[in-house]
């Protein structure tokens, strides 16, 4: 029988069992003191985090303006959008030609010389 606050008796444990319950016990630990060191501080978020995104939000714009219909793609795959081609039809509503482009959008920050 287990007292509570006694840790639970190794007799008849090998040592490879051993071993890896006193690894997983101090990685365990580590993340958690870790944890507590991290609680205090804000989320953040990258420049090239921050400038990814811009780009992306601008090419969303940009593929409506010109008959795109972009769905942002799930998985993290190298592809960004899968755009449906659309054209107008006389009622000026648009209906989809059945074409599908991949965009990988790749963003890069412009320095102005207005500072």
């Amino acid at each position: 029988m287990v007292r509570p606050g006694k840790p639970a008796s190794n007799f008849g444990k090998s040592r490879q069992q051993l071993s890896r319950k006193m690894h997983l016990e101090w990685a365990m630990g580590k993340q958690a003191k870790n944890k507590k060191m991290n609680a205090d501080q804000p989320k953040r978020r990258s420049e090239s985090q921050r400038i990814g995104h811009e780009g992306e939000a601008i090419f969303h714009l940009w593929a409506v303006q010109n008959r795109l219909k972009p769905h942002e793609a799930s998985l993290d795959s190298g592809i960004d959008f899968d755009c449906e081609c659309m054209k107008v039809v006389a009622t000026g509503a648009q209906e989809a030609t059945g074409t599908v482009l991949a965009v990988s959008v790749v963003s890069q920050a412009v320095l102005s010389r207005l500072n």
